[in-house]
């Protein structure tokens, strides 16, 4: 079941436009999403980048009506000052420095005509512990970014805030076509899709869905606020 990504059509052009989306409308689907995955699918220590970004993207382009597409590849996000390392999600390679992804090491995010939206960064700390860095304990953060404001390599990601996403379209490809016939995935995709309403509608706390097992199951929201902006 093909969702009309239109990857070919968004502009990889640098202009000055307008946020995509506020503060509030970003925590709703980061909320729906993120509770939705975790009571289904179970939270293993870090989220899940394919599930979160697509069921986004689903959401921003069904329900918002903005052109998102998910796109995976590298990703470097400088997430605590130094000497708490970049969080890099990706390969590098040992002679030639070279910062690539692959099956073993890639993310994925949010892509519109001229932002970059991660729905996995209020979690960005579960990532810096899940790989077993001390680091102090990290606020729940939105991250839109404009693509003009993206470090032009790895080495230029040095203070918080700072990132670096190198896209891979065969690899986006790949992954998206898997998710796209896998039906558990896209009932999931599409539950995240009913949950969130327009602000003019009343905003339900819970929701009822059927598990893997077919059982029924309520799904409450997290109540964890995102408090500020990368």
């Amino acid at each position: 079941m093909g969702y009309n990504w239109g990857r070919s059509s968004v502009p990889y052009i640098y202009e000055i436009y307008p946020p995509v989306i506020t503060l509030p409308i970003y925590e709703r689907i980061f909320k729906i999403v993120h509770s939705l995955h975790s009571t289904v699918q179970g939270y293993d220590g870090k989220p899940n980048c394919l599930f979160y970004n697509f069921a986004a993207a689903y959401i921003l382009l069904h329900k918002l009506k903005v052109h998102a597409v998910p796109v995976c590849g590298a990703a470097a996000v400088k997430v605590l000052p130094n000497p708490v390392p970049t969080l890099a999600m990706g390969q590098i390679d040992d002679a030639s420095g070279d910062f690539y992804s692959d099956g073993e090491g890639f993310h994925c995010w949010v892509m519109t005509a001229g932002h970059y939206l991660d729905f996995t960064a209020p979690l960005y700390g579960d990532y810096i512990t899940a790989g077993g860095l001390a680091a102090p304990k990290v606020a729940r953060m939105m991250f839109q970014k404009p693509k003009s404001a993206m470090a032009n390599s790895l080495e230029n990601v040095t203070r918080p805030g700072d990132f670096f996403f190198q896209g891979d379209m065969e690899m986006t490809q790949a992954y998206v076509a898997k998710i796209e016939v896998h039906a558990g995935v896209i009932d999931l995709v599409q539950a995240c899709g009913e949950w969130f309403v327009k602000r003019t509608e009343p905003h339900r706390s819970t929701v009822t869905i059927l598990d893997n097992q077919g059982a029924i199951i309520d799904v409450r929201l997290d109540e964890k606020s995102i408090v500020g902006v990368w």
